[in-house]
């Protein structure tokens, strides 16, 4: 298993450096945890991995129109279909949600004197709560129960350099990873004019395109994202 300390050693190996039994145990493998948590972010945030993919779950009520989309956080990305959709599904009703034009566009509408309970139709992201989850709008207010579903890219949070995240599982791709954290650590010794990094770099570059390919079969029927 893919461990946050077992990414920390691959990359302490390859830097010819000791092992350590956690990433806390110097001021160095807190060094090399700091690269690591930089490639997983920049990795996460190159693909729609489909190790990254979660539902979360919305359960109206009668005259409630904001919720909490738990355990969801500030770096979430809404899934796409092929034809543009937002993938906000109401399992009750069988059909899609719509994005509403603007923030301002769906204050408005809720805001009005008039404004009436029935099936929602559109839905906006309007903020965090203090933990951090994020806040979603529906319009119409719902009249009723019903179940919709948001379709989404979740990126782990930061691993802690304290130790206390020594077993925590990695669960993007590794390998890119391991070789994004190494080439940070090389180019943060400065020894080798460059050259030595410019290969780690290379090695990966190569290994993220690899492992998008290699995802790319399982998320056929999204959009594209590309490595930039």
């Amino acid at each position: 298993m893919a461990t946050y300390l077992s990414a920390v050693n691959s990359v302490l190996r390859r830097l010819r450096e000791r092992e350590v039994t956690s990433v806390n145990d110097n001021s160095y493998a807190r060094l090399i945890g700091t690269f690591v948590n930089d490639a997983k972010r920049e990795v996460e945030d190159a693909w729609n991995w489909s190790h990254l993919k979660a539902t979360a779950n919305v359960d109206t009520q009668k005259g409630v129109f904001r919720y909490q989309l738990n355990g969801v956080n500030n770096r979430f990305r809404l899934i796409t279909d092929i034809a543009g959709r937002p993938a906000v599904f109401n399992d009750t009703e069988d059909i899609y949600l719509q994005k509403s034009p603007s923030t301002r566009w769906m204050s408005r509408q809720l805001n009005h004197d008039d404004v009436t309970e029935n099936q929602p139709q559109w839905f906006e992201f309007n903020g965090f709560t203090s933990d951090g989850d994020v806040i979603v709008d529906f319009y119409p207010i719902p009249d009723k129960y019903y179940s919709i579903n948001f379709d989404l890219i979740v990126p782990q949070e930061e691993l802690s350099t304290n130790g206390s995240d020594d077993s925590t599982r990695i669960i993007c791709p590794l390998q890119p990873v391991v070789f994004g954290a190494w080439s940070r650590a090389i180019y943060e010794r400065g020894e080798d004019e460059g050259y030595l990094s410019d290969l780690a770099f290379r090695d990966y570059n190569n290994a993220l395109a690899d492992a998008i390919a290699w995802d790319n079969g399982n998320t056929s029927d999204e959009a594209n994202w590309y490595v930039v």
